[in-house]
């Protein structure tokens, strides 16, 4: 933040607050300054965040926008970093005019850089994740049989990795079949897996927030 020239930073981005501060919940926004840590959310999280260590709640009430939650939080002082990429214009509008659109600064991908460089637990977090996934994987390929959707596949894929303690997927599991598997990107959709067929699988787990993924 010295670097950069702000006092505060408002964070908005789902993965970044999580790498800050460990929570997961969703349309939230941090507010790091020099001394303190501060999460403004509403109340759906209220009890979640009081579990989050070293972390002030300010739960939003029945009225105030998310808007005037950052403002409270922000103060009337000092220069304001914003994830200009990862906020909307409307919201970056309506921040302009509650802390002074002087006050405001657009920050790039500064907190990208600082996740870059892995610690030795989101290294055992990504081993894990890589190791389970291709358990996951070697137990569907043994179901697989002629017939099955590229949905089933896709699901029993997801299904294999959760089982197995992944909280999630990196993406939206790809199980592409035949002509489909021409497409980088395909979703899982009702085209069968024919025998001695082109099956193409795009997969990947989660966990502790870290992520691998692998095409086959």
């Amino acid at each position: 933040m010295r670097e950069i020239g702000v006092d505060t930073m408002v964070v908005s981005r789902d993965v970044d607050i999580l790498w800050l501060t460990g929570f997961h919940g969703e349309a939230s926004v941090a507010v790091v300054g020099p001394r303190s840590v501060s999460i403004v959310s509403d109340r759906r999280f209220e009890e979640e965040l009081g579990r989050v260590s070293g972390v002030r709640a300010c739960v939003r009430g029945a009225g105030v926008t998310m808007g005037e939650g950052i403002a409270t939080v922000v103060g009337s002082k000092g220069v304001v970093g914003v994830q200009g990429e990862a906020m909307s214009a409307g919201m970056c509008e309506r921040l302009a005019k509650l802390l002074g659109a002087k006050r405001m600064r657009l920050v790039g991908d500064v907190l990208g850089g600082l996740r870059a460089v892995k610690d030795a637990g989101e290294v055992r977090a990504i081993a894990k994740a890589v190791r389970l996934q291709e358990a996951a994987l070697e137990e569907v390929l043994e179901q697989i049989e002629a017939g099955m959707t590229e949905r089933e596949v896709a699901a029993r894929l997801e299904y294999a990795m959760k089982a197995r303690g992944a909280e999630g997927v990196s993406f939206a599991t790809i199980a592409a079949a035949g002509a489909n598997s021409s497409l980088p990107h395909a979703r899982p959709g009702g085209a069968k897996v024919r025998r001695n067929g082109v099956l193409l699988i795009d997969w990947g787990a989660k966990v502790g927030g870290c992520t691998r993924a692998w095409r086959r």
